[in-house]
């Protein structure tokens, strides 16, 4: 996170979509603490960040987001934990004010799924819940990069007792045009592929739904189990779902061919067992 001014330290601390009690606490004293003193309250060492790519192609990005999405000078860094899912995002910074969220993937399939089931929910917006904006998409080199509009800069909570079903039918009514890939059961249905509680969030009295670089087809309910199993997985309250061998089975798959590192695998590990003892 930038370590300039307090304003722009704590858009970078609000990044951080933690789901633990205890970790929303300290994420908010921690902001307290920036208020009042500056980064210097953070612990930790300060690094510099080098971008995996040549001098001349960052700064042509740089540029790119400047034109494209909008003036920034500073920005927060995202480094995904999962080995399995390469790539960073930014958040773009003026005045310790976000300016747009922007992905950098070096695939860029899961991009453009992003930005084409934004732009359907954007033509149909779901009652009652906010999703980013797309701005710009564009390439440079190996690398796709995506410009969102960004949530106000400051923390924001998973939302308890979610309405998952509700949200999960307004999701498959709007997302329905998205194309269906050959070989896709017929009963299959639109699905967000992600939806968590980390991406599930509440801010500022909003709901918003994040991060739709999984969206697609899967078995119905889907996208329901998985959110009941991830709020178990870090102890967030979530109604019980009732589901099905199909459902459980997809999951397997899905989870088991993102391999990854070994966090990555036992998180999946986890997941697949919660569906299976504690959900019927």
């Amino acid at each position: 996170m930038p370590v300039g001014t307090r304003q722009d330290t704590r858009a970078g601390l609000a990044l951080y979509a933690g789901c633990r009690r205890h970790v929303l606490l300290a994420q908010r004293a921690a902001c307290h603490a920036v208020s009042a003193v500056g980064s210097r309250a953070l612990p930790g060492p300060r690094l510099a960040w080098r971008p995996p790519m040549p001098a001349e192609r960052w700064a042509d990005l740089l540029a790119t987001w400047r034109r494209d999405v909008g003036e920034f000078t500073r920005f927060a860094l995202v480094l995904r934990r999962q080995h399995s899912r390469p790539g960073f995002a930014l958040l773009l910074l003026r005045s310790g004010t976000a300016v747009a969220f922007v992905k950098v993937r070096e695939a860029a399939g899961p991009l453009r799924r992003e930005q084409q089931a934004l732009d359907l929910l954007g033509q149909r917006r779901a009652p009652g819940m906010h999703v980013p904006v797309p701005l710009a998409i564009g390439i440079s080199g190996p690398w796709t990069w995506l410009g969102l509009s960004a949530m106000a800069s400051r923390p924001h909570q998973p939302e308890q007792d979610a309405p998952v079903e509700q949200v999960v039918a307004q999701l498959q009514e709007r997302l329905r045009p998205m194309p269906r890939p050959p070989g896709t059961p017929a009963h299959w249905t639109p699905m967000h592929g992600d939806l968590t509680p980390w991406n599930l969030r509440w801010a500022a009295g909003q709901r918003w739904l994040l991060d739709w670089e999984d969206v697609g087809y899967g078995p119905p309910g889907a996208d329901a189990l998985y959110y009941r199993a991830t709020c178990a997985s870090v102890g967030v309250k979530a109604p019980p779902i009732t589901t099905s061998d199909e459902v459980v089975a997809f999951w397997h798959s899905t989870l088991g061919n993102r391999g990854g590192t070994t966090a990555d695998r036992k998180l999946s590990s986890i997941l697949i067992r919660l569906m299976r003892e504690n959900l019927h």
